[in-house]
C-alpha cells in the first residue's frame, strides 16, 4: 500500500535528522534549506532545535552532545531517550547510502510548504464567506501574497557566486550601469537609482536603488510626510512609477500637499479655494498628467496586502518603480499573539523581503520617540526609532529629520541627516529650507551656506577697518 503525503513527510523528517546526527559536514548547508518551522513531528523539532544551537556554537553534532543538550533542557525523555538517538544514528548511516543529506532537506522543505499552503487555504476560507466583511479583491490579494511568499521560499535560485563568475559577468554589469546612467541623465541627473529632490542626498546615495529599504524618521511636526511626498514627486518627475500608501492622511490632504509642493501655492489657499494665480495652478496640474503616482489610503493595510497590491501594480502596463509607506507603525499586524515590538520587527522584515522580491526600493516613514525632558531639542539617532531596533538593522539607508527650535516665530533650517548608508558615506547632514506651508524642503545652496552672518560681517569690517558702505560691500562680493 502506497504511503500518503503525511507519512512521507514524517519519514523525510526522520531521515533528515538521522543523517544530520551521522554526518555533520553538510549540516550548515542543510540549515540554509530548512528551519524549525519545517518540522511537524514534535520530537524531531526538539532535536533539530538542539542541532541548530550546537552548529551555531561550533560544537560537535553527534549522539552524546545532542543528548546532553536535550537533557539540560529537560527534553531528552520527550524524544525517547539516548537509545532513540543511537538508533537514529545507526539508521542514518543507511539513509545516507540512499540519498545525500541535502536531498532529504529539500524533500522536507517541499512537504513543509505543501502543509503550510493547505493550512493557509483552510484559514483563508473565512475571508471568502458572504459575511466576512472583507472585499473580494483584498481577500484574493492577501491569499495571492501568502502563496507568493511560499513560492519565494521554495526558490532554488543561486544566491552565491565565485570569482570566475564575477570575471565573466562584471564587465556586462558595468555596461548596464553605464546604460542606466545615460538613460537617467536627462530626468535623474545620471544617477543609478531614483532621485530625491535634494542634490546632495542624490550624490551621497546615487539614488534609491532596487531592493533597498529606505527608512525616513522624524519626531512629530518636523515634516516626515512632507519628505515622503517630495520623494514621490521627484520620482514621478524622473518618469518613475510610484505607489504611495498613506495610513494617516486622506486623499484630499495628499492631493493638496502634492499640488502645493509642485506649484508653490500654500496648502491653506488650496484648502480654502482661495487661489489668485489660477494660471500657475493650471500649469502645475498639467504636469500631473504625466506623473505616475498611485495613492492608496486604505487604513488597515498589512505587509501582505501591500505586497499584493504592489505586485498587481508591477504587473500592470504602467509598471512599478518605487513604493512609499507613510508610516510603518500604523500598519496592521497579521496577528496579535506577540509583543508590539515583535510585531513591528515582523512588519519591518516583511517590508525588507518585499523590496528584495519585487526588486524595487521601498521608502518607509517611521515615528521617532519623544526625547526625555533633559534631551529635548537633541539631534535624533537610530536609537530613537520607536518600538523596534530591527527597523534600523533591516534598513539599507536611514534618513532622520531634525529642526531645532528658534525661540521665536521663525522656522529654522531642517537638518536632513543621512545616519546610515550601507553602500556609501553616512553621518552626513544636509540643510534645507523648511517651506512647510507649501509641503517642500529645498536644499540650502552652497553660496547660502557660506554667506556671512551680521556678526561675521562686522568682525570682518573691524579687522580691515572698512566703512560700512554699500559700495565697499558690493566690491567684496559677499
Amino acid at each position: 500500500m502506497a504511503k500518503d503525503d503525511s507519512e512521507l513527510y514524517k519519514e523525510a523528517q526522520y531521515r533528515l535528522i538521522s543523517s544530520m546526527i551521522v554526518d555533520e559536514s553538510d549540516v550548515s548547508q542543510t540549515l540554509e534549506q530548512v528551519t524549525e518551522d519545517d518540522f511537524e513531528e514534535p520530537s524531531l523539532k526538539l532535536i533539530f532545535a538542539v542541532i541548530v544551537e550546537l552548529s551555531r556554537a561550533n560544537e560537535t553534532i553527534t549522539v552524546l552532545p545532542v543528548a546532553k543538550a536535550l537533557e539540560e533542557k529537560g527534553q531528552l525523555k520527550k524524544v525517547g531517550g539516548i537509545a532513540t538517538l543511537y538508533k537514529m544514528r545507526t539508521q542514518g548511516e543507511e539513509y545516507l547510502t540512499d540519498a545525500p543529506q541535502s536531498l532529504y532537506g529539500r524533500i522536507v522543505r517541499q512537504y513543509s510548504s505543501k502543509s503550510k499552503v493547505r493550512e493557509l487555504l483552510k484559514t483563508s476560507i473565512k475571508d471568502f464567506t458572504s459575511d466576512s466583511g472583507v472585499y473580494a479583491s483584498d481577500a484574493i490579494s492577501n491569499l495571492q501574497a501568502s502563496l507568493n511568499e511560499q513560492l519565494y521560499t521554495l526558490s532554488d535560485g543561486s544566491t552565491v557566486s565565485n570569482m570566475s563568475d564575477i570575471a565573466d559577468t562584471f564587465m556586462a554589469k558595468i555596461d548596464e550601469r553605464a546604460r542606466i546612467s545615460k538613460e537617467n541623465e536627462e530626468n535623474a541627473g545620471g544617477l543609478q537609482g531614483i532621485p530625491s529632490l535634494l542634490p546632495t542626498l542624490n550624490e551621497l546615495t546615487t539614488g534609491w536603488l532596487n531592493g533597498q529599504m529606505i527608512t525616513v524618521g522624524a519626531r512629530t511636526g518636523i515634516g516626515k510626510s512632507v519628505f515622503a511626498i517630495n520623494c514621490a514627486v521627484a520620482a514621478a518627475q524622473a518618469n518613475k512609477s510610484v505607489l504611495f500608501f498613506s495610513l494617516e492622511m486622506g486623499q484630499d490632504e495628499i492631493e493638496n500637499r502634492i499640488v502645493s509642493s509642485v506649484t508653490g501655492i500654500p496648502q491653506k489657499a488650496l484648502k480654502q479655494g482661495n487661489v489668485h494665480d489660477r494660471k500657475l495652478l493650471e500649469d502645475g496640474l498639467e504636469q500631473f498628467r504625466d506623473m505616475k503616482i498611485t495613492i492608496d489610503t486604505e487604513p488597515n493595510l498589512t505587509v501582505d496586502s501591500i505586497r499584493a497590491r504592489a505586485l498587481k501594480q508591477a504587473q500592470s502596463p504602467e509598471g512599478l518603480d518605487m513604493v512609499i509607506i507613510d508610516y510603518l507603525q500604523l500598519m496592521t499586524p497579521s496577528h496579535s499573539r506577540v509583543s508590539r515590538q515583535e510585531l513591528v520587527s515582523e512588519i519591518s522584515r516583511g517590508v525588507k523581503l518585499a523590496a528584495k522580491s519585487l526588486e524595487i526600493p521601498f521608502i518607509i516613514v517611521v515615528q521617532l520617540k519623544r526625547p526625555d525632558k533633559e534631551l529635548e531639542g537633541s539631534v535624533p539617532t537610530l536609537n530613537d526609532i520607536r518600538e523596534s531596533g530591527s527597523i534600523a538593522a533591516d534598513s539599507d539607508i536611514v534618513v532622520l529629520l531634525h529642526r531645532p527650535e528658534t525661540g521665536d516665530e521663525s522656522i529654522a533650517h531642517t537638518q536632513i541627516i543621512l545616519d546610515k548608508n550601507r553602500d556609501g558615506p553616512a553621518n552626513k547632514t544636509i540643510l534645507c529650507h523648511s517651506d512647510l506651508a507649501c509641503s517642500v524642503f529645498r536644499e540650502v545652496t552652497k553660496k547660502e551656506k557660506v554667506r556671512m552672518t551680521d556678526e561675521d560681517l562686522q568682525a570682518f569690517e573691524d579687522e580691515f577697518d572698512l566703512d560700512n558702505d554699500d559700495d565697499d560691500l558690493e566690491d567684496l562680493d559677499i
